[in-house]
């Protein structure tokens, strides 16, 4: 039986590559409503509110920003991705501003915010245990190995020193049910991953971005789905310091008690490594 995923508010989470001198709490926004943002200062909205005009104290390299939204009615869940979703394309497009004049061009970081409907992730597992039952009873050992050598992979656990990103753990899961469905040998494995991957775009992510590439591994970002999943590492030798990274074991994970997905990438383990 399939265990429900506790997940009862819409979260927007993205990452800001680098680029403001901020504090940390210029983006304390969490539970803040509209009206809130607003009153923060005469004619300022959220977007003057998350790039205040004049310069503050710490500089920082990175942060990490999350808006929950709860009960505005002046903002639905889907104007406040839009929302952002058009911020963080204007973030990309204009570039990483340091100080006076200089700026770093951003169009070779891939970037892939999203934001998903909560509700629809507790009808995320039975697309994912049809799509892995299938490819498991089928043995499409040939199209998992294809995939797991392909599919569009994010961070890797060691990005300074991984360009190719052999220890990065997680594929977006579209992409990846595309690719696998494209060269999958039976027909109900080509079923499951079409089903998969509409349920994806048309139920669980309300709105997606996706820019750039990676021309080092051959990642286009423009075809992500905008939900990232753990998968089957592309290192074929697995070091035992890369395992041990985790605090969870991933069977203990809730995803994992909620559906068969990891039996499908111990699966997919044994297949690509033997």
């Amino acid at each position: 039986m399939n265990k429900p995923l506790k997940l009862t508010s819409l979260a927007v989470s993205f990452l800001l590559l680098g680029s403001s001198a901020l504090k940390a709490q210029d983006f304390n926004l969490n539970g803040l409503r509209a009206a809130d943002v607003n009153s923060a200062g005469a004619g300022k909205g959220l977007f003057d509110f998350m790039n205040p005009p004049k310069p503050q104290a710490k500089a920082t390299k990175e942060w990490t920003v999350m808006v929950f939204m709860n009960a505005d009615p002046a903002f639905t869940n889907e104007q406040l991705s839009d929302f952002m979703m058009n911020w963080y394309r204007r973030f990309m497009a204009d570039g990483m501003h340091i100080i006076g004049p200089l700026n770093v061009p951003l169009g070779s970081v891939g970037a892939t915010p999203s934001t998903v409907r909560p509700q629809a992730l507790n009808d995320l597992p039975p697309y994912l245990n049809a799509f892995a039952n299938a490819a498991m009873a089928n043995n499409e050992a040939e199209a998992v190995k294809k995939t797991i050598a392909s599919a569009v992979r994010f961070s890797s656990l060691a990005p300074d020193k991984d360009k190719k990103k052999l220890i990065a753990p997680y594929v977006d899961l579209y992409d990846f049910a595309a690719v696998v469905g494209a060269n999958a040998a039976a027909q109900d494995t080509k079923q499951a991953a079409s089903a998969l991957m509409d349920f994806i775009k048309t139920k669980l992510v309300m709105r997606s971005v996706g820019l750039n590439t990676d021309a080092e591994n051959g990642y286009d970002y423009t075809k992500v789905g905008g939900i990232a999943i753990n998968m089957t590492m592309k290192i074929k030798d697995l070091p035992a310091s890369v395992t041990d990274v985790y605090e969870t074991k991933y069977p203990e994970l809730s995803l994992s008690q909620a559906s068969q997905w990891d039996e499908f990438v111990a699966w997919a383990d044994g297949v690509w490594r033997k």
